[in-house]
């Protein structure tokens, strides 16, 4: 596996992989911009102060079987996994226009979840998300065609109200984060 300390920032390209990668930043880990073709499997991103991955004006994006956190700064790269800090960002965000986006088998830990804003022709499936800070799942802006389901989520810390609605949450579930 391949380790990046920085962002990798993709602008107007087309035809894509990225895989078995593992990058550790204190900023955003990858920022797709205005791209087409683009596949990231397999990559590990820990970005404690930007976004996990961001995909803006992008489209036929596929991520898949990744995990995406949120602790500190090189703390992926050496295994402890630490935080020192409260409130990280992480996660993964799709946004302005992006179509044509599929998020399968992912993991998102100790970040601010998914956040989908103004998307067309999105799938979600088999999505964990742990130790969420904020909302872990946010819908802005206009979206069609978006099919989300197969998402387990644990341990929500937010500030926000009503982040999860406990009517409609089971009281208890034994073992929900194993």
């Amino acid at each position: 596996m391949i380790t990046v300390r920085d962002t990798l920032h993709l602008t107007g390209l087309s035809g894509v992989t990225i895989e078995d990668v593992l990058i550790d930043t204190g900023g955003d880990g990858i920022v797709i911009d205005n791209c087409r073709d683009v596949t990231i499997a397999r990559v590990i991103v820990n970005a404690c102060d930007g976004d996990g991955i961001r995909v803006r004006g992008s489209a036929n994006v596929s991520i898949e079987d990744c995990a995406i956190y949120g602790y500190d700064t090189g703390s992926a790269v050496d295994g402890t996994f630490t935080c020192a800090h409260p409130g990280p960002r992480g996660g993964i965000r799709v946004l302005a226009d992006s179509r044509d986006v599929t998020l399968t088998s992912t993991v998102i830990e100790h970040s601010q979840g998914l956040v989908l804003d103004a998307v067309d022709d999105v799938v979600v499936r088999g999505l964990h998300m742990a130790d969420v800070c904020g909302a872990p799942l946010t819908l802005r802006g206009r979206g069609r065609r978006l099919d989300i389901g197969d998402i387990d989520v644990c341990n929500v810390l937010s500030d926000v109200p009503r982040a999860v609605q406990p009517a409609h949450v089971p009281a208890e579930r034994p073992h929900q984060c194993a």
